[in-house]
């Protein structure tokens, strides 16, 4: 190769390789230069006008060799390391590092913040509960903006006008405060953990009671309302079997639900109890037709197996759920006991 017409500095050396970067959309690192070498290098970048193919080439191939021979670039120093592990370290260590360095705002937590920001809205709400508005305006300004206005809406209008106002007072807040609010949020959110169930206790262990026969239910009951009276009312509320149905089912709803169990499973619900609260509570809100036939039918009939009966009452009941769940009913609040 010959040598180049216009033998460069390496000053111009360093601008040709920061243009030719640019040109190509890469990020040569400028901004973390000291201020006098970023000055020095745009002055170079100004002067260069124009650099001859063979002098591009040479300065291209002296970078690809000095590139070649470069091992591995580590973080400049401490407050670079934090930025290139954030979010992979410790909550506390980040903590304790970022006490030793002179400018704190220099670890941004962008990834804290991104965390953050995957979180559901109800959580984001948790955690915004316990804070002040000026902390929860600070989250807000950190959030894609859909979300914080999603989050706005939810917060209740109060809530949102406190926010809002907050935000007011946070322009003179220093990036470093933003900073350790953001790992504040962030160890608050860790420590959360998910839980493991969506639906609270009593409905969980309400559903297994509704399976469960009359007796053995009506047994567990009455236990925990001495062992446990306050979980024992709040079961009461979840379960809803044939027992509650006077009491909880609305009689304009009986025939709607008549309609969607079979007869032979309605009749054997009510065979060995036709002159029970239940039987009388469903006949009542049918009419006195088809109320007579059913006891005809029952007559005929004669004696139900018992456990035919429970199984009966059972998908009786469970029907009565299904159309709630789907909202084409609802059900009465379980009386106080």
């Amino acid at each position: 190769m010959s040598a180049p017409r216009h033998p460069l500095t390496p000053t111009q050396k360093a601008a040709v390789i920061v243009h030719l970067l640019l040109s190509e959309g890469a990020d040569p690192g400028v901004s973390d230069l000291p201020p006098d070498l970023q000055r020095l290098l745009t002055r170079a970048l100004g002067d260069l006008r124009f650099v001859d193919r063979a002098t591009l080439a040479a300065v291209t191939a002296e970078f690809a060799t000095e590139i070649d021979q470069l091992g591995v670039r580590f973080p400049a120093d401490l407050g670079e390391a934090l930025t290139a592990l954030d979010g992979r370290l410790a909550p506390e260590v980040v903590e304790d590092l970022i006490s030793e360095l002179p400018d704190e705002g220099s670890v941004s937590g962008n990834a804290t913040w991104n965390s953050l920001g995957e979180l559901p809205p109800d959580r984001l709400l948790a955690l915004m509960a316990g804070e002040t508005p000026e902390v929860c305006a600070v989250l807000l300004s950190q959030l894609p903006s859909l979300l914080s206005a999603d989050l706005m809406q939810k917060m209740g209008p109060d809530r949102a006008s406190e926010v809002m106002i907050a935000f007011d007072t946070t322009g003179a807040v220093p990036p470093h405060t933003v900073a350790q609010i953001g790992r504040a949020l962030g160890r608050s959110a860790a420590s959360t953990a998910p839980k493991a169930f969506d639906l609270p206790a009593e409905i969980r262990g309400g559903a297994i009671l509704n399976a469960s026969t009359s007796g053995a239910r009506a047994d567990l009951l009455d236990r925990l309302d001495a062992a446990a009276p306050e979980f024992a009312a709040r079961l009461r509320a979840a379960v809803f079997s044939w027992e509650n149905i006077p009491d909880r089912l609305e009689k304009r709803d009986v025939p709607r639900v008549m309609r969607d169990v079979p007869n032979e499973t309605v009749l054997a619900a009510i065979g060995n109890e036709a002159d029970g609260p239940v039987a009388t509570f469903l006949f009542s809100a049918i009419t006195e037709r088809l109320s007579q036939q059913m006891r005809d039918e029952l007559e005929e009939k004669g004696a139900i197996d018992p456990e035919e009966a429970e199984v009966a009452q059972r998908d009786f009941a469970a029907k009565i759920r299904e159309l709630e769940d789907a909202g084409e009913l609802t059900l009465l609040p379980a009386p106080e006991s």
